[in-house]
């Protein structure tokens, strides 16, 4: 899904960024900025022991600033971020350099409106293209078989490539009892 795009644009773009990347999982389990802000710093070779929450987003810019002039452009990579911490967000990146880019992922168009940023949204794939992908991941010649169990279970998935991956590799598990079909997925 969205995870796994963006981690596959970071790479695609990894020569732009010399200075390496940042990454963090913003999801319903997230500490907020701080947890954020102490594992990056941390991962930046400093301590923020009893450093209140500014000094920190100040020692972070200073550090990034320092990073990028050394080894080069850096990359934020921000996944999942929610309406919760969008407030945290925007004062996160009142601190980043304009040399630093940050890429983020999320559910909520309202969160990316309020960074200003270039949204760009994942549609479903076509028909097509998750047939394709279903087959493939399963391996199972049943997709092939089961024509329209198919275009039902693709539907119910919404065309989304994560809900066809998953389902694909429960298909590739359950094939081989006999009772086993695509239409009993639906």
């Amino acid at each position: 899904g969205k995870t796994a795009l963006a981690l596959k644009v970071a790479d695609a773009c990894r020569e732009k960024f010399q200075g390496g990347v940042l990454w963090a999982e913003v999801a319903t389990d997230f500490g907020g900025m701080p947890e954020m802000l102490r594992a990056w710093i941390r991962s930046l070779g400093h301590d923020v022991s009893g450093m209140e929450i500014d000094e920190q987003l100040a020692l972070f810019g200073a550090l990034l600033t320092k990073r990028s002039a050394t080894n080069g452009r850096l990359l934020l990579l921000i996944d999942d971020a929610g309406e919760r911490i969008v407030k945290d967000l925007v004062k996160l990146a009142s601190y980043v350099p304009p040399d630093v880019s940050i890429l983020m992922t999320t559910r909520e168009a309202t969160v990316g409106a309020a960074l200003v940023a270039n949204q760009f949204n994942v549609e479903p794939l076509e028909r097509a293209d998750c047939r394709q992908l279903l087959e493939s991941l399963s391996g199972s010649a049943l997709v092939r078989m089961e024509v329209s169990a198919v275009d039902k279970l693709l539907s119910l998935l919404g065309d989304l490539p994560l809900a066809v991956e998953l389902v694909a590799r429960q298909i590739a598990m359950r094939e081989r009892k006999p009772e086993f079909s695509i239409e009993g997925l639906c």
